[in-house]
């Protein structure tokens, strides 16, 4: 569990939140329950590739977390998981809520890493 989440779980039970603070408990909950749904679900399957889970990486004075890796024989994926509830659509490889008003932001449109 992120560090973040576990100190905004301990402050919830002492203290009433903003909405700005709730919102921001209830995201990273939200995403701790999306990636332990995945790690439940690959852990779970027989495959033939190896997971590793959560790492935070440093690039250009910012500070980014992987999800998970997959490594097998000739290749390694990276997974950025996602626990939003609701309607979606896609254009040009951009995704957006079902009412077409908000960008979904996608880190890997919208950051340029470099791992060197």
């Amino acid at each position: 569990m992120p560090k973040e989440l576990q100190l905004l779980q301990y402050l919830k039970l002492r203290k009433h939140f903003s909405t700005k603070e709730a919102r921001r408990y209830e995201v990273l909950y939200k995403g701790y329950v999306g990636e332990m749904k995945f790690y439940h679900l690959v852990t779970s399957t027989s495959t033939s590739g190896h997971f590793l889970f959560d790492f935070l990486f440093s690039s250009n004075d910012t500070e980014f977390q992987i999800d998970s890796i997959s490594i097998e024989a000739n290749m390694l994926t990276m997974y950025e998981i996602k626990n939003f509830s609701g309607d979606f659509f896609m254009d040009h490889d951009l995704w957006y809520t079902a009412s077409g008003k908000k960008e979904v932001r996608n880190p890997f449109n919208h950051n340029e890493v470099n791992f060197c």
